[in-house]
């Protein structure tokens, strides 16, 4: 997209190519780094107390609650095919800080 921003200037897209919830990534990250990764739930209010700013601790909730639906068809429909989380967590594995 940043090489050929003409091709997709005004189009809608989405970035990911399926859903995946917390807990798919951690495993994901857990099996690709052999470390221990899991994932706790926290309120709102407990996620501000933390430092979250309320706006990311809201869309949270609502991605665990609700969810997001992937639509992959909105990049292959210019050409581009998403890459899989599970793929891009292989090829970064050793860029994430774990632990």
């Amino acid at each position: 997209m940043l090489a050929n921003p003409q091709q997709f200037d005004g189009a809608e897209i989405e970035l990911a190519d399926a859903y995946v919830s917390y807990r798919e990534v951690a495993r994901v990250l857990e099996s690709q780094s052999g470390k221990p990764v899991s994932v706790t739930s926290v309120d709102v209010d407990e996620a501000v107390a933390l430092g979250v700013p309320p706006r990311v601790a809201h869309s949270h909730v609502w991605l665990t609650k609700v969810g997001y639906p992937a639509r992959s068809e909105m990049l292959t429909q210019h050409g581009t095919k998403p890459l899989a989380v599970w793929d891009w967590v292989r090829r970064h594995v050793g860029d994430i800080k774990i632990g």
